[in-house]
């Protein structure tokens, strides 16, 4: 996004909202867990990104919310994801044209999982995470990204080591 005051920060209100589709470990029908995907909670995310666009040189921050609902297992019992915190810290550049290459450090925590109500031991959860990306400006209204992300990276507690490649196709209409 351009800024016309590139001192003057923009800030952005995240909100959403995911709902319990799928079947988690807990609701499978398959003993080996073939048929696990989706969270099996209903998810709900609040955050904020605050980002600065000073001409040549960018630098943004992210935070974000995630709560889970409790999911009843039947026979009395029920889980519960912990608290999800997400933080982002970006910088970047702008070259040639508007294009840029940014970079980013990711830091998720989660309070440890509830089963009945109480926590359980040693689910707490902590991933640290590096993305590098870029953006290719097209035509003055259409720009092509892709962004690389690590995560599960250093010193991570009870989380999966990651990678991703997202491409993106941003085209703007008004």
């Amino acid at each position: 996004m351009d800024i016309s005051r590139s001192w003057l920060p923009q800030v952005q209100l995240l909100m959403s909202y995911k709902p319990k589709f799928f079947r988690d470990r807990y609701g499978s029908q398959d003993v080996q867990g073939l048929d696990v995907f989706g969270s099996g909670h209903h998810e709900y995310s609040l955050g904020y990104d605050a980002f600065n666009n000073l001409s040549k040189v960018f630098w943004g921050v992210s935070q974000s919310l995630r709560l889970s609902s409790r999911t009843d297992l039947g026979q009395g019992l029920s889980a519960q994801p912990g608290l999800m915190s997400s933080y982002i810290a970006s910088v970047g550049t702008a070259f040639h044209k508007s294009n840029k290459i940014m970079a980013g450090y990711i830091l998720g925590v989660r309070s440890p999982r509830k089963s009945n109500g109480q926590d359980v031991a040693d689910t707490k959860m902590t991933s640290h995470g590096l993305y590098v990306g870029a953006d290719y400006k097209i035509k003055a209204d259409t720009q092509v990204r892709a962004t690389f992300t690590a995560a599960g990276l250093g010193n991570s507690k009870n989380t999966a080591r990651t990678g991703g490649l997202t491409l993106g196709l941003f085209h703007t209409w008004l």
